[in-house]
């Protein structure tokens, strides 16, 4: 697992905040101000886009990397998948995550 892997992983257990789910221009605000910005083309199981307000309040529980998708598991079967495909690639970068006092790490 990477640094990038592994500083998501911590986040496990926050609940989320603020949610913005457009693609190419996606982010998850999480307690404690991290944030996750997605730009790569992602898609959304357990709920519709139209309900993307029910994540706020939900408790990110874990994060799968196969090969070219990482998938973001929240409370009540909640799930973004996020294309780490060169096709899905949408730029400047797939994604970034920024966590208060520490490094912004990009993908």
């Amino acid at each position: 697992m990477n640094l990038g892997m592994k500083k998501i992983k911590s986040l496990c257990g926050l609940k989320v905040v603020g949610i913005t789910l457009e693609i190419g221009d996606a982010g998850i605000e999480f307690f404690g101000g991290a944030t996750l910005n997605i730009y790569n083309q992602f898609n959304l199981f357990g709920i519709s886009f139209e309900e993307e307000e029910k994540i706020i309040g939900k408790k990110f529980e874990s994060i799968i990397e196969e090969q070219k998708t990482i998938i973001l598991n929240f409370e009540s079967g909640i799930s973004l998948h996020i294309c780490m495909d060169d096709k899905c690639y949408t730029g400047p970068e797939a994604i970034v995550l920024q966590i208060p006092g520490e490094t912004i790490i990009v993908w």
